[in-house]
């Protein structure tokens, strides 16, 4: 996991290797719909949980590029989480009731104070 500078776009470009080790989705079954192993059953309005095939991790290794790569590169790191909105897989958020949606921001806010510290 690593920053590498894109000289044609001029910005700085998160690359992971890892990500390449996601499944490729089976689209009759969700993993984050009610009743997935991913999810805990019931109970919950508004769900964070640590991604399993996160672009950032907290304690990164060095950077992958060699030494004759064009790409500048830096170690980078961060937190990746996956953010549930509702437990009904084709709610948007939209039709979530402002409750729901402060919860939403709550949690937001909560996640955030927590990563940062």
């Amino acid at each position: 996991m690593e920053l590498r500078w894109d000289p044609i776009l001029r910005e700085w470009v998160i690359v992971s290797g890892k990500r390449k080790e996601r499944p490729v989705l089976d689209t009759a079954r969700c993993p984050f719909c009610p009743g997935s192993e991913e999810v805990p059953s019931g109970g919950w309005k508004v769900l964070a949980l640590p991604n399993k095939y996160p672009a950032l991790s907290p304690d990164p290794s060095p950077p992958d590029a060699k030494a004759d790569s064009p790409y500048r590169c830096r170690r980078t790191k961060g937190f990746c989480e996956v953010v549930l909105y509702t437990p009904q897989h084709d709610a948007t958020l939209a039709e979530l009731d402002t409750a729901h949606i402060k919860d939403l921001i709550d949690l937001w806010a909560e996640r955030y104070r927590e990563l940062v510290a």
